[in-house]
């Protein structure tokens, strides 16, 4: 049975897991990285389609937050550049709306305060829950508006454009796992079977072998998928088509369309660096689906090309290339199997990449401060009751975030 001693051991590969293994090598620490599939990226992974290259496996979107671009382009060595037309909303109805705007920054403060005031009054008067089970909510969307307040009304102002690396997403993350692979850090292709504490370190069991480290970065998804086996925890599919469409036929190539009120489609995004090709004469894109039989619809295809403005008439042809059907834990998994471990820490990697890069505590310069635990001093209670009042108002008389959207100047 072989060991290897390192500093640092990171389970999984998604673009963030990445920048922070290329991060602590850096500082000088020894790091290991596993990764169970060949293909690095977790969720971000690519996957070669013939006739057509490396394909992104799953529709992309980076919010903005404040230093959130400078920060993953610094980590990455990407460079990144407005979208361009910016992403957007589409409905049923055809109204077409930003998919982030200054106002509608502004705006979901009213979101973060009825949260934050429904969880105090909940705190006060709900029996259905224990109180520490309360408190710790309350905690969480105290968390959440302040990380509001830092990362995303403050600085709104500067808010120009939603943007994405210049290359694609695609070279985003094959760059990345380029430079993880020359960059000296030790990757094994393997799944993690164990983890166990042992005096000052711990012990990562893969196939028969162990590995000892002084310290475990585990993304919240790969927790479960690669340490815990309970038949509780479902993984939810997710449905994606690469859909090629005459370029001649393209009026509008949006980086990212998404499908709020559509039963069938959930987004949509242009193949932007596939498209570079200059002897291509298909335009591409990437469509996830809401349910899976619509991949074999193409009028239904072609109706959502058309209602999206991608293509110009229902005459024009679409051909489904390829259909991807990848499977992650969604939100809802526990991450608390792992808790007891001295060794372990959690690192949030599902949701925004862009948001969650700014709250990681080891790229201190631009980390987020931790709270302190919730004391219901009288500061504390009276922003209870103005938050409580506030939005409690709002909502009675009918303010919603989309109409302070509309009224900000």
């Amino acid at each position: 049975m072989s060991e290897f001693d390192f500093d640092c051991a990171i389970v999984g590969s998604s673009p963030l897991l990445m920048m922070l293994a290329l991060k602590l090598q850096k500082s000088g620490k020894s790091v290991v990285l596993f990764e169970a599939e060949q293909n690095f990226g977790g969720a971000w992974q690519n996957e070669h389609v013939e006739g057509i290259g490396l394909v992104e496996c799953a529709c992309h979107l980076l919010e903005w937050y404040a230093g959130g671009y400078e920060l993953l382009a610094r980590l990455s060595g990407c460079k990144f550049v407005a979208s361009d037309p910016q992403p957007v909303r589409i409905y049923r109805d055809g109204t077409v709306e930003p998919y982030t705007s200054r106002n509608k920054i502004a705006a979901a403060l009213y979101h973060e305060l009825r949260g934050f005031a429904t969880s105090l009054v909940r705190l006060l008067f709900s029996k259905g829950r224990t109180w520490s089970d309360r408190v710790k909510t309350v905690e969480s969307k105290r968390n959440s508006l302040l990380f509001y307040l830092r990362f995303r009304l403050r600085g709104a102002k500067q808010f120009d454009a939603i943007q994405r690396p210049a290359l694609g997403f695609t070279h985003f993350v094959d760059n990345l796992a380029n430079k993880v692979s020359s960059s000296g850090i030790r990757v094994i292709n393997a799944k993690v079977d164990s983890v166990s504490d042992e005096e000052d370190s711990a012990v990562l069991g893969y196939s028969d072998q162990k590995v000892r480290v002084k310290k475990i970065f585990l993304g919240e998804s790969s927790i479960i998928d690669d340490m815990r086996n309970q038949s509780d925890v479902a993984k939810e599919p997710y449905h994606h088509l690469v859909v090629g469409v005459p370029a001649n036929s393209v009026e509008i190539r949006s980086d990212y369309i998404h499908l709020p009120d559509d039963q069938l489609f959930h987004r949509i995004t242009y193949l932007r660096d596939i498209d570079n090709d200059d002897n291509r004469t298909e335009a591409l894109f990437l469509v996830q689906l809401r349910d899976q039989t619509a991949g074999e619809n193409q009028d239904a295809i072609r109706d959502l090309f058309l209602r999206c403005r991608i293509i110009i008439s229902n005459m024009t042809y679409v051909q489904v290339h390829k259909t991807f059907t990848k499977s992650y834990f969604g939100r809802a998994s526990s991450v608390l199997y792992l808790d007891s471990l001295r060794s372990v820490r959690y690192v949030r990697t599902i949701g925004d990449l862009a948001r969650n890069v700014v709250i990681e505590p080891e790229f201190r310069e631009h980390a987020a401060k931790q709270p302190r635990k919730l004391v219901l001093s009288p500061k504390t209670v009276g922003l209870m009751v103005g938050s409580a009042i506030m939005a409690g108002a709002a909502y009675i008389i009918g303010i919603t975030p989309d109409l302070i959207a509309d009224i900000l100047p």
